[in-house]
């Protein structure tokens, strides 16, 4: 999509808003031991704020740690209420988000995966976009040895703070 001029003005380079929509989309939520309240609060109000900038038909919220958590798993229409809390705990996988998905009779338009990229079993991919919102900085030494970013799709940083 074109850049958001409102970002280019402060230096930088972000796609600017879809108007069209999407028809499904797979919101998974990191909710491992590694995850501190205050980043959970901040995915929440990061989903709200896709909300408000893009229409989505159906959001599938799929809490995960090393398991997808198929109990809590909400499907949300274009206007209902987004749960606020989750149970915080365990260690962090990411295949089960995939395995999750692979299992489902459609394939979503996309998946975005809030987490802090403490993990390295990613799994398979799934045809979609895909992509990963850290609350860590994603980094990459000179050699490529020692990195964070994950093996596939496209990953950004969102900002925890409050302000």
């Amino acid at each position: 999509s074109k850049p958001d001029r409102r970002a280019l003005s402060q230096g930088m380079i972000l796609p600017g808003p879809i108007k069209e929509g999407m028809e499904w989309a797979v919101l998974a939520i990191d909710v491992s031991g590694s995850i501190a309240p205050p980043e959970l609060e901040a995915f929440f109000s990061h989903i709200e704020l896709i909300r408000k900038q893009m229409k989505i038909n159906r959001m599938t919220l799929l809490p995960f740690y090393q398991i997808a958590l198929q109990t809590e798993i909400v499907e949300l229409g274009p206007n209902d209420k987004i749960p606020r809390s989750l149970n915080i705990g365990g260690g962090t996988r990411f295949a089960p988000i995939f395995n999750w998905v692979r299992r489902q009779p459609k394939t979503p338009d996309g998946i975005i995966v809030f987490t802090d990229l403490c993990c390295a079993d990613y799994g398979e991919p799934v045809p979609t976009s895909i992509l990963w919102a850290s609350t860590m900085e994603i980094y990459h030494d000179k050699d490529n040895w020692r990195h964070n970013a994950p093996p596939f799709g496209e990953a950004i940083e969102i900002d925890i703070s409050n302000d």
